[in-house]
């Protein structure tokens, strides 16, 4: 089995109101996620992880599809 694989480009800049504005987008889907805060980036990426499960790995055998473990 495989774990899942998170990657995501952090976005921080400054408004002119000198508030900080912050995004995550999914480096595998583009999606943007805004933020409001640095704590919300830790709880969400603290989501991702609480919500992983491991992944089968798949692997293609002389063109037949085969699951690791189950041969």
């Amino acid at each position: 089995m495989t774990r899942p694989y998170h990657a995501y480009l952090l976005r921080l800049w400054r408004e002119e109101s000198a508030e900080y504005r912050l995004t995550l987008e999914n480096a595998h889907t583009r999606q943007l996620t805004p933020l409001p805060d640095l704590q919300a980036i830790v709880d969400f990426l603290q989501r991702q992880i609480d919500n992983d499960q491991p992944v089968e790995k798949k692997t293609i055998h002389e063109g037949h599809e085969e699951h690791e473990g189950r041969r």
